[in-house]
């Protein structure tokens, strides 16, 4: 084997280790969070999965504008990218459209089901479809490279500018999605940027990132954001209860009336079982609801 080759190699298979880590199990430096995160979601009411296409994605390019959605989109594209050009490059045998795109779909289909199965995440076909983008996009730029490689051949040290292309590339896919962390943000601009379609002053937006949809706790159970106004006009005056604490917006509450949106909000308990409507700083009511319900839910 070239000593071209095994860099190559070393390279993929670091991009790989990276991804388990950061991606896949999105370890935080932290194993308390990690069996938080499985607690959290075989807590009842919870539910990792969803097999409905376009279901949580349309949701994240109708609000593309907020950072939370924003960052989910790219957060799924983006770490895939150097899959699509690392494979065909380290592995010639895997150099085909075909070849790359269905180990591609059966490497993410492997990583569903593993989240799926130990809680760390969920099940999702919006992931799926998004992380197809991203192995199709890198692909594309394997054919890019290809030829520079191909022009670059028989000049010296062509090779070696094709392996620090490819090294350079794959460091910066993972810059760019690290580079959105959550930080401290003030309540309203948290629940506005989260959940109002209404134009908000989004001074701190850019500071704003949401690993998972906004939710609350109410009596044990987890109440999701579905994206819809409450259509309810004669509204009881008597509240159900108020969110009293709040998370990081890259976690799932632990805690009766805890979101991870803010706090100080009024709810009461939806005409359909299973959900609860939350009036924000805008006015409006918007409905929440358990994992089961919010799956096939509609106004």
């Amino acid at each position: 084997m070239r000593k071209q080759d095994k860099i190559l190699k070393i390279i993929w298979w670091v991009y790989i280790a990276l991804l388990l880590v950061f991606v896949v199990v999105k370890f935080k430096g932290s194993f308390y969070e990690l069996t938080d995160r499985i607690s959290t979601y075989s807590m009842q009411g919870s539910i990792n999965y969803n097999l409905i296409p376009f279901r949580s994605m349309s949701t994240q390019i109708e609000r593309i504008t907020q950072w939370w959605a924003l960052k989910n989109l790219l957060g799924n594209i983006i770490p895939f990218i150097p899959f699509g050009f690392l494979l065909p490059i380290a592995y010639k045998k895997f150099s085909s459209t075909i070849s790359v795109f269905f180990t591609g779909l059966a490497s993410i289909l492997l990583i569903e089901i593993f989240q799926f199965l130990t809680k760390l995440g969920t099940f999702d076909v919006d992931d799926i479809i998004l992380n197809m983008i991203g192995i199709v996009c890198g692909y594309l730029m394997f054919l890019v490279i290809k030829h520079f490689c191909v022009r670059e051949k028989g000049r010296r040290g062509g090779m070696k500018k094709c392996i620090m292309l490819v090294f350079i590339l794959a460091v910066g896919m993972f810059s760019i999605v690290g580079c959105g962390d959550k930080t401290a943000k003030s309540d309203a601009s948290v629940a506005d940027g989260a959940v109002t379609d209404a134009p908000v002053d989004n001074t701190d937006m850019d500071k704003i990132g949401w690993d998972i949809c906004p939710c609350v706790m109410v009596n044990g159970v987890v109440y999701y954001d579905t994206g819809y106004k409450s259509s309810l006009d004669d509204r009881c005056e008597d509240m159900d209860g108020q969110i009293t604490s709040e998370c990081s917006g890259s976690e799932v509450p632990t805690e009766d009336n805890q979101s991870n949106f803010g706090k100080g909000y009024d709810y009461q308990y939806g005409s359909v079982e299973g959900t609860i409507e939350i009036q924000l700083t805008d006015g409006n009511w918007y409905v929440f609801a358990t994992g089961e319900v919010k799956a096939n839910y509609k106004p």
